[in-house]
């Protein structure tokens, strides 16, 4: 599946990360490493 690089609609909660994510999955795998 490609996807455009610059949306990236998932975004962390954690207050003050900011990072954001093309795809739930990422977003999952961020969650759980740095927070």
């Amino acid at each position: 599946m490609l996807t455009h690089r610059n949306k990236k609609p998932y975004e962390c909660k954690a207050e003050g990360c900011g990072k954001s994510y093309c795809d739930a999955r990422s977003l999952r795998r961020h969650t759980e490493n740095h927070h």
